[in-house]
């Protein structure tokens, strides 16, 4: 698990999906803005979206840290035996696709949880540079 600790007290302005990519938009305390970018999201939950949701923390889990509870709120699963069948299997889904977590907890408003190939967080001019460029300079069609 990497927790990053920049985050405390900073916000989460929100989520872009984007096809199989998904880019999460965060500052520091400091105001100091990056971009969480997701490839290959499996599942994406987000929920209790407010004006200005502060940031408790912000982690990323490995494939082997991902949990049965991570896959039920993911998914929205049923309680009981059939949602616990279908946590268990899409865990070890997840675990042998080798699928990481970013998970966003609040101390207001907005929780994420995210499931994926691959998690990088960079400064958002650094993604601006690598990601925004290609949707507002589009190459030939």
């Amino acid at each position: 698990m990497k927790n990053y600790d920049d985050f405390h007290d900073g916000t989460f302005d929100g989520v872009w999906v984007d096809d199989a990519t998904a880019y999460v938009f965060l500052n520091t305390f400091n105001k100091e803005p990056f971009t969480a970018v997701a490839g290959g999201i499996a599942a994406l939950t987000v929920t209790g979206f407010k004006k200005g949701n502060l940031v408790f923390e912000v982690v990323t889990r490995s494939h082997d840290e991902v949990t049965a509870k991570d896959i039920a709120d993911l998914y929205d699963l049923t309680e009981g035996e059939d949602g616990i069948a279908q946590a268990a299997k899409l865990l070890m889904k997840a675990q042998q696709e080798r699928l990481s977590i970013l998970e966003i907890t609040p101390s207001y408003g907005a929780t994420c949880l995210l499931l994926s190939r691959s998690i990088e967080v960079m400064k958002r001019n650094e993604w601006s540079q690598l990601y925004l460029s290609a949707f507002t300079h589009p190459g030939p069609r």
